[in-house]
């Protein structure tokens, strides 16, 4: 079904004057849309007003500073432009709830992106940030933040005053730390730091008692952070990538537990505590050198998925027969002997599915 233009505005509007303005910008008009999402090129009008606009892939390089009058935005893509500013007029838009920023090539955000009371979402990955004004605690309807791929350094002290956010992302930038404030973001649930230079997690990190997925993989811990072993709420846990070589005893205490990755950890044993985590459902070892699996892993009743390919591993204990809820067991690249591989042939038989093909991409 073609897209109509913007006809439902009134031709003497200021929504309309701004449209106007933007098409002359971009050097084409911008149809109207039933529906908008991150890549969406077009507007939606509600009651004579736009609520959404969509500026996807128009190779912007500046925005006139009248789009900030559109005081009725609720949803606002600039996704895959050119832009390395945002006018300091951004705070005008206090409707908007949605804000798509990525792809761009944006170097600071102004102290005024801390005005927009209502947001909500606020992706602005793939760009080359370093900082964020300390302004942006002022979000305090913001739920969901993604700042991957920048060159993030540090977070402001203001961060921990997020008190809606539920889920950030920060995966590949360059941060060494994080701020003790952090640890006052009382709804979070979901946070990854994957890729960044963290070796360290505050002391009131285990205060996060709402966080359910933390993902650490890819950065420069050469200790287990015993500040997790306190998040008693925690799901998921990747500590992949990391220079760990042992785990300790007290992460039994991670009752609710249910994803553990230690991919690449430099691990030489397997360590019994995880036979402990009575919620465990996926466990990946993969990557390491720990030759033996000892006999408590039949205490894992609930694990459902196992990784452990290329881990030297020549023998494997039948106890791995014993799994009752074991549906997948990755095992390439290991040198198995031969009561090894009868059990794997016996695991098949209770319809385990055994996947001995890998590739090594360590």
């Amino acid at each position: 079904m073609p897209r109509k233009q913007s006809s439902k505005l009134d031709e003497s509007s200021k929504d309309k004057k701004i449209i106007k303005k933007l098409e002359k910008v971009i050097g084409k008009p911008i149809p109207e849309v039933e529906k908008c999402d991150m890549t969406t090129f077009g507007v939606k009008i509600v009651d004579g007003r736009v609520t959404k606009l969509g500026l996807y892939d128009c190779g912007l390089k500046n925005l006139p500073a009248t789009f900030c009058e559109l005081d009725s935005l609720e949803y606002l893509s600039l996704m895959k432009n050119q832009l390395q500013f945002l006018p300091e007029e951004i705070g005008q838009l206090t409707s908007l709830k949605t804000l798509y920023l990525q792809l761009n090539r944006f170097l600071l955000l102004p102290n005024s992106i801390g005005s927009l009371e209502s947001l909500k979402i606020l992706i602005l990955s793939n760009n080359v940030l370093a900082s964020l004004p300390e302004s942006f605690g002022n979000l305090k309807k913001l739920k969901e933040f993604s700042i991957f791929s920048n060159k993030l350094v540090s977070l402001p002290d203001s961060f921990g005053n997020l008190e809606s956010l539920e889920r950030c992302y920060f995966n590949i930038n360059l941060l060494k730390q994080i701020p003790d404030s952090f640890t006052q973001l009382k709804s979070i649930k979901w946070v990854s730091f994957l890729g960044n230079q963290l070796s360290s997690l505050p002391d009131s990190f285990g205060d996060l008692r709402t966080l359910l997925l933390l993902n650490l993989e890819y950065n420069k811990f050469t200790q287990f952070p015993n500040v997790i072993l306190s998040l008693k709420s925690l799901e998921s846990l990747s500590l992949a990538r990391n220079h760990l070589t042992s785990i300790p005893e007290s992460i039994a205490n991670l009752d609710s537990l249910k994803n553990l990755d230690l991919e690449a950890t430099q691990l030489t044993t397997f360590p019994e505590s995880i036979t402990q985590l009575q919620s465990l459902e996926d466990l990946s070892l993969k990557y390491n050198n720990i030759k033996e699996i000892p006999n408590s892993i039949k205490n894992l009743e609930t694990l459902v998925s196992l990784d452990i390919s290329q881990c030297n591993l020549k023998s494997l204990p039948r106890a791995l027969l014993e799994l009752p809820n074991l549906q997948r067991l990755k095992c390439g690249g290991n040198p198995f002997d031969s009561e090894a591989r009868k059990i794997l042939t016996e695991l098949s038989a209770k319809g385990v599915n055994v996947e001995e093909a890998t590739f090594r991409s360590r």
